[in-house]
């Protein structure tokens, strides 16, 4: 099982989600939290499954949200760098950005 730290950013971008998700029904930012955790554990497993976007930048889909999470793996240390968790349909210069 490999370790999973969050950027600042990151951890931004993930309040900012669940917010909007709660702020459009009660309950439904809990819901983004939990696909969100079963996305993390899966990576956890296996962090090579998911696709290579750009150098050794990988991503996975949120299962029913329109969500990304941009990592990298420190596989000596067997750490998962999360660096941003956007929505697919903004601008991919911004994950870009923040390497």
């Amino acid at each position: 099982m490999y370790d999973v730290y969050f950027s600042s950013e990151a951890e931004s971008d993930l309040r900012e989600a669940t917010e909007w998700y709660e702020e459009q029904r009660i309950g439904l930012g809990q819901d983004f939290v939990s696909y969100l955790d079963t996305s993390l554990h899966m990576l956890q497993k296996n962090p090579k499954l998911y696709q290579v976007l750009y150098k050794n930048i990988r991503s996975v889909l949120i299962k029913k949200y329109p969500y990304c999470i941009f990592y990298t793996i420190e596989e000596e240390k067997k750490e998962i760098h999360i660096f941003a968790l956007l929505h697919t349909k903004r601008n991919p210069e911004i994950w870009l950005n923040r390497m």
